[in-house]
């Protein structure tokens, strides 16, 4: 169940150092470098490849994408940018110019308006994500940012080498990894896999089968509905789970170091064990949870 690519923990470690010179979080002295609105339809996708940058996307009621974007002096003599539609949709570009060698000192943002059925696709090499209020698939990779994103539905896939994912209010499948952060969901309507190699684990919703996964932290999942699957595991942490009182599961909880309570279970004296295997009412679905060293606690509502 410990399957982890450490190698992206050097990854994260990489980037951190390599974009120490990029200022993305200050606004002082931004001006508009471009302004772009374009004629599009409903169901179509964007897409934003930039090099570096936060970005953030908002939804109205307008068949068109709206594309802003903000630098300081250093963005406009370094960064060069493209805005074009085509037969999928609309496609943004951002990357240093020919000649450029490093990226010191940039300040960026895009500032994205997109009908509110659209699929989105973002890659950026070092930045924060927001996205809020979009009925479509969603794809986003940051080397070096947080990815903030809420009211979705859709199918969504994130991945960051080096920050937090927070995810709220989604409807379908969440496949959510982060090389050093820590994954947040709320109330999640779907299936979810969420992995991280250095950060906690909060994941809160219903309907769907969970996977968590954590080499550094603890994972606690608060469940309502039918009980498609859990399997949860960390190397070094806590685990804590909160069920339905009518959910029906095959157990299977174990520590190395710690103790396993849960209230389906009636032992005398109120027993705790390193490890516990049990049909939770009728039995059904797994409900796996495994750590090396920490605690588990299973709760009825």
């Amino acid at each position: 169940m410990f399957k982890y690519n450490f190698v992206l923990i050097l990854i994260t470690l990489f980037f951190a150092f390599s974009f120490q010179g990029l200022k993305f979080f200050g606004d002082d002295d931004l001006k508009l470098l471009v302004d772009k609105t374009l004629v599009t339809e409903k169901g179509q996708k964007l897409r934003v490849d930039t090099q570096a940058g936060n970005v953030k996307i908002t939804s109205w009621d307008r068949n068109e994408v709206q594309v802003k974007i903000y630098g300081n002096s250093n963005t406009e003599e370094n960064f060069g940018f493209e805005v074009n539609s085509d037969a999928s949709g609309i496609k943004v570009d951002g990357s240093k110019k020919a000649g450029v060698k490093s990226l010191n000192n940039i300040s960026l943002k895009y500032e994205i308006s997109v009908p509110l059925d659209y699929s989105i696709k973002i890659s950026t090499g070092g930045g924060n994500v927001t996205l809020t209020d979009q009925n479509g698939s969603i794809e986003i990779s940051t080397m070096g940012g947080n990815v903030s994103l809420g009211k979705i539905t859709g199918d969504i896939d994130v991945s960051s080498s080096g920050g937090n994912i927070s995810v709220d209010q989604n409807k379908g499948i969440l496949k959510l990894s982060t090389a050093g952060g820590n994954i947040k969901a709320k109330n999640f309507n779907g299936n979810v896999d969420a992995s991280t190699a250095g950060g906690n684990i909060n994941l809160t919703g219903s309907n769907g089968k969970v996977n968590g996964s954590t080499a550094g932290g603890n994972i606690s999942l608060d469940y309502s509905g039918k009980n498609y699957g859990i399997d949860l595991s960390t190397m070094a942490g806590q685990i804590s789970v909160e069920l339905p009182s009518d959910i029906d599961a095959d157990a299977d909880l174990s520590t190395m170091v710690g103790k396993v309570k849960c209230d389906f279970y009636s032992s005398e004296g109120n027993k705790k064990f390193s490890s516990l295997k049990t049909k939770i009412n009728n039995g059904g679905e797994p409900l796996n949870c495994s750590t090396m060293a920490g605690n588990i606690n299973v709760s009825k509502k």
